[in-house]
């Protein structure tokens, strides 16, 4: 397994910085992906959801909003300090918690849960079949899973190790050189940004998903009714930029 640097993959200042400098676009685009989860997952006022990992509370907090009663956990203290400002910005309660999925440990009473962008595959088999056990042991019984994941198919058939990655915020650049692995199912990537005067290198590696991969593992969790689509709700093609599994208690 490659290594996955957490702290330098999701720092304080780099990744909000690309992936969410357009303030006014990335605003409109995370109103999309909530109303995405809440459509995906039937959420109604008074349904208590758990968010892990939640990143900065982009999602948690609009789905605060419309009513729900969320958990936002997070294993980086300073994500969970910028969603605790913006949620009491907007004036919308998120009970926001500093936590390790791989030490979830919460009582089965949230109806609902979701891992959305990408949040899970970043650790060894064994430890993220561990963690779908422990979403499992959060929800009630009839209680469903999330997670948003890349549509493995679709990644392969288009990969280039040779492109690797860019994007560029004004004259900060950052570059991803990737690889895949097929022993491991996993993408691994070094990660190179220049910003500010400054160079900066970390890597990460995650692990991509057949759905009938991902479905053995929830059914081995706990799970049943595994389900798969695309984020709009659509049937699941070889073509989905996203694969989203949804498992139920």
């Amino acid at each position: 397994m490659g290594e996955f640097d957490l702290e330098g993959v999701f720092d304080e200042d780099d990744y909000l910085h690309f992936y969410f400098h357009d303030r006014k676009s990335s605003d409109a685009q995370s109103d999309v992906e909530a109303d995405q989860v809440a459509s995906l997952l039937g959420l109604d006022p008074g349904t208590r959801v758990l968010d892990a990992p939640c990143g900065h509370g982009r999602i948690a907090q609009r789905l605060a909003e419309r009513g729900c009663e969320v958990v936002g956990i997070d294993q980086a203290a300073h994500f969970i300090r910028l969603a605790e400002h913006n949620a009491q910005a907007l004036g919308v309660e998120v009970d926001y918690r500093v936590g390790d999925l791989r030490q979830l440990a919460l009582a089965p009473d949230f109806d609902a849960a979701f891992n959305w962008f990408t949040g899970f595959g970043y650790f060894n088999d064994a430890t993220d079949c561990d963690i779908l056990r422990r979403y499992h042991a959060a929800l009630k019984p009839g209680g469903r899973l999330l997670l948003d994941l890349q549509n493995r198919d679709r990644v392969l058939r288009l990969f280039n190790p040779d492109s690797g990655y860019a994007q560029d915020v004004g004259e900060d650049l950052m570059l991803d050189r990737n690889t895949f692995d097929p022993i491991s199912g996993r993408i691994s990537s070094d990660r190179f940004i220049w910003r500010g005067g400054r160079v900066r290198r970390t890597k990460f590696s995650v692990r991509v998903f057949a759905f009938t991969e991902i479905r053995e593992w929830l059914i081995e969790a706990g799970f049943r009714n595994v389900q798969v689509l695309d984020r709009e709700g659509a049937p699941f093609t070889i073509e989905s930029r996203r694969m989203v599994v949804i498992a139920t208690v």
